[in-house]
């Protein structure tokens, strides 16, 4: 009964029907530590577990892998691929790789969201949360130089050369932040700076 109310949790989460709107995770080391993972979109039976790298890392690198809602070899229904499993539980979902537990932040899109590059990660140089896409727009916060950002989308709206982000902070309230003051800390990102070191 309980595997049965896991999976129909599991499936509720990620439906078309139900999944309104689309959910990521970002799982991540407590010490934030290269690679980030981010499992989704979900769907009914399958995800994608993809491994963010910065730029610069020069090691080993794992390639994608596709998570299976199924039962484990300890009989609990998760989406899980050999030593990948991930652990639905609300603000407590977590991906277990091999030993390590990773603790997820959840991000959602709206279905209707364009697909491509978003959510991703990236960096702040410093600069300001406002609550539109614009210089002349109110600031919410200063954010601090080395901050990870979680966006969700790329504005049509651009300031000397770069475009605007729709910020998702599971922290606090949601804003833009200006490309100029972003560089891809993960993954390559267009519209932000090339390099966090500049």
């Amino acid at each position: 009964m309980f595997r049965f109310a896991l999976l129909a949790a599991a499936m509720a989460l990620a439906s078309p029907a139900a999944a309104f709107p689309r959910v990521y995770f970002f799982c991540m080391t407590d010490d934030q530590a290269p690679p980030y993972i981010r499992v989704g979109p979900m769907s009914p039976n399958q995800s994608e577990a993809r491994f963010l790298y910065p730029p610069d890392h020069d090691g080993t690198r794992r390639e994608h892998d596709m998570l299976w809602i199924g039962e484990t070899a300890a009989g609990e229904i998760r989406y899980h691929a050999g030593d990948l499993s991930l652990i639905l539980a609300g603000e407590d979902t977590a991906l277990q790789d091999g030993e390590a537990t990773l603790p997820c932040v959840r991000l959602e899109l709206p279905q209707d969201h364009p697909r491509g590059d978003y959510p991703a990660l990236a960096r702040a140089t410093g600069g300001s949360l406002r609550s539109g896409p614009g210089p002349d727009q109110p600031v919410l916060r200063d954010i601090a130089s080395g901050t990870r950002l979680y966006l969700q989308s790329r504005s049509e709206e651009e300031a000397h050369g770069y475009p605007w982000f729709e910020l998702h902070d599971p922290t606090g309230p949601a804003g833009f932040v200006w490309g100029g003051e972003l560089c891809p800390g993960f993954e390559p990102l267009d519209g932000v700076r090339p390099s966090c070191d500049q």
